[in-house]
């Protein structure tokens, strides 16, 4: 089994959750001191198996063809790769405050949803705004109000069963800013 990713709030490669690729931390002093400033936690120092999944890169950031010139006919034939490789300049540029964009998203829709709830009464049977992940709202609502999830708060609406005690899969829960 893979590394399990050292991003906070990721997790990736963990018992019970599916494999994903991981990339361990690069060598050269540069690089590695680039990737472990994009990992946002206190006082970390990556370790030679210390590792970040593919969850934290973005398309850009992967090599998916091969190119090959035949030294006899001079032809350059470019050949799709089944394993994309990770670029040698990569650095990760998917952790936003150390939680995937993916779930981020999530959350997002989550807080507008309980914003609209409380200014206007509502509930639940109104739609939520979803916020497409390439959009400049996205930037503009992580800095600097969603630090961590520390800075948030959860109200829960429902009958508690016992399984919902995890926040990621939001059964029942309203989030709100703190």
């Amino acid at each position: 089994m893979p590394g399990c990713c050292s991003a906070p709030n990721c997790r990736s490669n963990y018992a019970g959750q599916p494999n994903v690729r991981v990339h361990v931390f690069p060598n050269d002093p540069v690089r590695r001191a680039a990737w472990t400033r994009a990992v946002p936690r206190k006082d970390f120092a990556p370790t030679k198996n210390t590792v970040l999944c593919e969850k934290h890169f973005v398309s850009s950031d992967y090599v998916k063809t091969s190119k090959y010139t035949d030294v006899k006919t001079g032809k350059t034939i470019e050949v799709p790769l089944k394993v994309f490789r990770l670029k040698p300049d990569a650095v990760p540029s998917d952790i936003i405050n150390g939680i995937p964009t993916v779930l981020l998203l999530r959350w997002f829709t989550i807080l507008k949803l309980s914003s609209s709830m409380s200014d206007q009464s509502s509930t639940f049977s109104s739609s939520p705004t979803i916020v497409d992940a390439s959009s400049s709202v996205v930037g503009s609502l992580v800095s600097p109000q969603l630090r961590s999830p520390a800075h948030w708060s959860g109200r829960f609406d429902g009958v508690w069963n016992g399984s919902d005690v995890c926040p990621g899969h939001l059964h029942g829960w309203a989030w709100a800013m703190a």
